[in-house]
């Protein structure tokens, strides 16, 4: 499967790395916030941070500054595919090593609550609940 799908992606060497470590080796990573500010810049909200990875494996993951609730809690707890009304948040990308840690840096329109990394829950990681920021 993994010969078929590498002839399809736009970076080989990428994609190798990626196949390497989620396939044929034991990771997970678990990522910690540390010196997070917020400060507003004129009609925005600039948010600062570090991520560090101090589990295993290297891994692109989303940090996102967010303000309200994603999804409720009423109704079938199974359908995540409807974002409740009022719910912000702006992104930047990071990519964390075993090991290492990322500086980022948020603009967001509105001002924030807390910063969550894999806002989407994409990424397996261990201690989610550590890998969160609340002011």
């Amino acid at each position: 499967m993994l010969a078929v799908l590498r002839d399809f992606a736009p970076d080989t060497a990428a994609f190798d790395a990626l196949t390497e470590q989620w396939y044929f080796e034991v990771v997970l990573p678990e990522y910690r916030l540390s010196d997070v500010t917020k400060v507003r810049e004129g009609d925005e909200w600039v948010v600062r941070g570090t991520v560090e990875n101090v589990g295993t494996g290297r891994m692109r993951v989303k940090v996102g500054a967010v303000a309200g609730e994603r999804w409720s809690d009423e109704g079938d707890d199974r359908d995540r595919s409807v974002v409740v009304e009022g719910y912000r948040d702006a992104r930047a990308v990071v990519e964390v090593g075993a090991g290492e840690a990322a500086e980022f840096v948020i603009r967001a329109g509105f001002e924030p609550e807390r910063v969550v990394i894999d806002p989407d829950v994409l990424v397996l990681q261990r201690g989610r609940g550590e890998a969160v920021f609340e002011w």
